[in-house]
């Protein structure tokens, strides 16, 4: 099933370790009244990359439009599971995404790509080969994320910690053993719909957010450059 998200404003910015009681403390007690929806989950993103890092340059650029592309799954790194592509794609501060959802599986125990990731029925072959056509795995970025939502549902915050980032460009199998730890902290991001950016400064205030750019992805690999 392939669906496109709708575009939103998204918003990061970067806190220590530390922080974590000061940031939770403030969005549950603030006049949005956030609550966590549901308990904290790992998230492992792969993601795949030209052989000339071309979204990395896009990135870096940061005035166009940038595609990332990535396959998604949650909880264990190295357990079977139900695996989502994403297009995520971004321009200045609005993102939006196309996923390819329910048909893919990823099959940890696998020492080849072509069965890391695999399609559940081969009807969805020609899908799999159009979305990772000039493009090869690059790096696996491995986090925690714990949710939040306002009262009025109106704005979502995550905050990202434990990043570790798994590096497959000089890896001719999986390489889900040796990672690195990144030393950026704490990633805060905010969600919202455009037609809500009024309310941003309810919450920025309270938790001292100052924009910054940040991306898990460049950071994975400009960690090995």
């Amino acid at each position: 099933m392939i669906e496109e998200t709708p575009k939103r404003i998204e918003l990061k910015c970067l806190y220590k370790e530390t922080d974590l009681p000061f940031l939770e403390k403030n969005l549950l007690l603030s006049d949005l009244s956030f609550y966590q929806p549901f308990p904290p989950r790992f998230i492992n993103s792969l993601y795949y990359d030209s052989h000339f890092l071309s979204s990395i340059g896009e990135s870096l650029d940061g005035s166009s439009l940038r595609t990332k592309f990535r396959c998604r799954w949650y909880g264990d790194l190295i357990k079977d599971s139900k695996a989502t592509f994403e297009l995520k794609k971004k321009l200045g501060h609005i993102s939006w995404k196309v996923l390819i959802k329910n048909i893919f599986k990823i099959n940890s125990a696998s020492e080849t790509w072509s069965d890391f990731i695999t399609p559940e029925v081969y009807s969805n072959l020609a899908s799999f080969r159009i979305i990772t056509t000039n493009q090869c795995p690059t790096s696996i970025v491995r986090y925690r994320r714990k949710y939040f939502v306002s009262s009025d549902s109106k704005i979502r915050v995550t905050i990202d910690d434990q990043l570790q980032f798994f590096d497959q460009r000089l890896s001719p199998t999986p390489n889900t053993r040796i990672s690195e730890t990144s030393h950026a902290g704490l990633v805060l991001e905010i969600k919202l719909q455009k037609n809500e950016a009024d309310l941003l400064p309810i919450i920025t205030n309270s938790i001292n957010f100052t924009p910054s750019r940040f991306s898990k992805y460049c950071e994975s690999v400009m960690n090995r450059v």
